[in-house]
């Protein structure tokens, strides 16, 4: 973080962590709002990506069982990063009536 000046956030893997950002991702995506590049490797993790459902509702990505060659990563970060991305503070660009995400 001092090195490269980059700010790290704390996020736990906890279905209360993702239960928010999870639901804001799958909102985005089915209105069209959340977009992506094409990229070949997100869409084959978009293909395989998997959420468990807790008694209340709640979301959170799943990564397939250890030693399966699919992966979950690119989704995992996406969601991470969107609730920073639209975080409450009023600074997020992407609260903005009529504004477009795309993950890249």
């Amino acid at each position: 973080e001092e090195e490269l000046g980059v700010e790290r956030v704390k996020f736990l893997q906890t279905v209360m962590e993702f239960a928010g950002p999870t639901a804001d991702y799958e909102r985005l995506v089915l209105s069209g709002r959340l977009l992506h590049n094409g990229n070949d490797v997100l869409t084959w993790q978009a293909g395989h990506c998997q959420v468990k459902v807790d008694y209340n509702k709640n979301k959170r990505p799943v990564k397939p069982k250890h030693g399966d060659i699919r992966a979950i990563d690119g989704m995992v970060g996406g969601i991470m990063g969107l609730r920073e991305a639209i975080a409450d503070d009023g600074g997020g660009v992407y609260n903005e009536e009529g504004s477009e995400l795309m993950v890249i």
